[in-house]
């Protein structure tokens, strides 16, 4: 059942919803205080000429408001070239504040006092009309613009905590794969009758170590409030004891090997998104051919992007493996939670492996962990 959304500030009416209730709210005071200054002057006091001198300012600054959200995603106030952005934002004021008392001028001369003027006119009042308001316009322009910082705020906020909840849940059905696929019925029986016949031929330090590696992989995939985010250093060890245990198993009918070159290992990568495929490698490649396999895990970084793959001799993606629930749901896990984290900063392909087999490729950003005590510019 998909979640239904309360309306509020996400919904897209929220915003003009709000800068048109405000605009109305300040209109009519402005237009009540234009009355009052009438009746006690003696000058037209009625509804209309108050409404017409009040409301139009806040309406045409409701109408300008959008042009000033734009210039904000345009030119944003962050980075280290903030200090011109700033002083480009007080130019583009000002402009606003020129068109605003053009229009604002233009309207009452035109509509409300139904005046014959000239452009010229329009435009030597508007002048002075924006010179007069300037600290007004000024203060408007820096209240709308804080005001679309605090949205875009509350937005990324709420972004990140859904982002933060997929990838948590992901990371559970991550976890709970893992812990599913080391627990299939085929594998925990393999797994146990490998144990007993090491027993049986009395090899009990490879017996001890089999069931060793069985409950480092349940410890690693059961530990509470796991990261999202582990260094590949910490993915290869979990894998290679996943390794150790099929090799058990396989005996000489399966090899493995994991290479990496030496600037990747204290890179960030998603918590168990290299298992899956590692079980896949061994599932269709070792488990499918009666011959010795290879199982290869290889990362290598360049160019600020780090080239995982994963590559097996079996019979390829072409075969019924790649249909397989198992295989899917892995592939698709995986590519999903990469998403996530990465947008489209990622690459992932799955095809014929160069001699046969299969091979997955990801390229992810070669993010580095933030250091403990970073060092204070000075």
């Amino acid at each position: 059942m998909t979640a239904r959304r309360s309306p509020g500030i996400a919904s897209p009416w929220f915003i003009p919803g709000f800068v048109l209730l405000l605009a109305s709210v300040l209109g009519i005071i402005a237009s009540w205080q234009h009355h009052a200054t009438m009746v006690y002057e003696g000058g037209d006091s009625s509804a209309g000429h108050a409404l017409g001198m009040g409301m139009p300012f806040w309406y045409l600054w409701a109408l300008l408001t959008p042009v000033v959200f734009w210039f904000a995603r345009k030119v944003p106030l962050e980075g280290r070239r903030w200090p011109w952005r700033a002083l480009a934002h007080a130019g583009f004021a000002v402009v606003i504040s020129l068109v605003h008392a053009a229009l604002e001028i233009g309207f009452r001369s035109l509509a409300l006092f139904h005046a014959h003027t000239t452009v010229l006119r329009v435009t030597r009042s508007s002048l002075v009309q924006a010179f007069y308001s300037l600290g007004t316009d000024l203060l408007l322009y820096s209240f709308i613009l804080g005001t679309w910082y605090m949205f875009s705020l509350y937005r990324k906020l709420k972004e990140r905590e859904v982002t933060a909840s997929r990838l948590e849940a992901q990371l559970t059905q991550a976890r709970l794969a893992a812990l599913r696929s080391q627990l299939q019925p085929h594998f925990f029986f393999n797994a146990m009758n490998t144990i007993a016949m090491l027993v049986r031929a009395q090899e009990n330090a490879l017996a001890i170590r089999t069931v060793a590696g069985m409950s480092d992989l349940l410890r690693h995939v059961l530990q509470e409030d796991p990261p999202s985010l582990v260094t590949l250093r910490e993915e290869l060890v979990f894998v290679e004891r996943y390794l150790e245990i099929e090799r058990i198993r396989f005996g000489d009918r399966m090899h493995s090997s994991i290479h990496t070159g030496p600037d990747t290992l204290d890179v960030m990568v998603p918590n168990l998104f290299l298992q899956p495929l590692v079980e896949n490698a061994v599932r269709h490649g070792v488990g499918r051919r009666a011959e010795a396999s290879l199982v290869e895990v290889r990362a290598t970084r360049q160019n600020g992007k780090l080239t995982i793959t994963v590559r097996d001799d079996g019979p390829g993606p072409s075969s019924t493996a790649i249909s397989s629930a198992g295989v899917g749901i892995g592939i698709r896990n995986t590519r999903e939670r990469l998403h996530e984290l990465y947008g489209d900063r990622f690459t992932f392909e799955l095809r014929d492996a160069a001699g046969g087999g299969a091979q997955v490729t990801i390229e992810l950003p070669a993010e580095m962990p933030e250091p403990l005590n970073p060092a204070v510019e000075g």
